[in-house]
């Protein structure tokens, strides 16, 4: 569980690294370090990684598989060939999808993690009445 956490905190680091680079650097790709709005709302974003990376799901989980069905039943190999093509490619809209999430939850982060404080202390007086 731990590396799971220092993985994903890795990941995120270097989303925000990424973001802070490409929002710091001029129209030659050159960088240049300014503080700014955006520079310190990526800080604070990275800040609030910690606590989220803490959760097992930030987002719902999701999944684009096809249906195992359709493999078994098929006798004709064109069918399963095409079904194996069909879940490669769903493979790459799911890695596509985590990497969308990962870069919202850089740039959301802090609007995220109030959301999820505030869901949890929801959760736990209702619970609790």
């Amino acid at each position: 569980m731990m590396a799971r956490y220092i993985f994903r905190m890795i990941l995120q680091t270097i989303f925000v690294g990424l973001l802070v680079y490409f929002f710091n650097a001029d129209s030659n790709m050159v960088f240049h370090f300014q503080w700014g709005v955006f520079t310190i709302w990526l800080l604070i974003s990275w800040i609030s990684q910690f606590w989220l990376m803490k959760y097992d799901r930030i987002f719902p989980s999701f999944s684009f598989q096809g249906s195992e069905d359709t493999l078994k039943k098929a006798d004709n190999p064109t069918v399963v060939t095409s079904g194996t093509q069909y879940r490669l490619g769903q493979d790459q809209i799911n890695f596509g999808a985590a990497i969308v999430l990962y870069i919202l939850s850089a740039l959301l982060g802090p609007i995220i993690l109030l959301v999820r404080i505030g869901l949890d202390s929801y959760l736990r007086s209702r619970d609790r009445k």
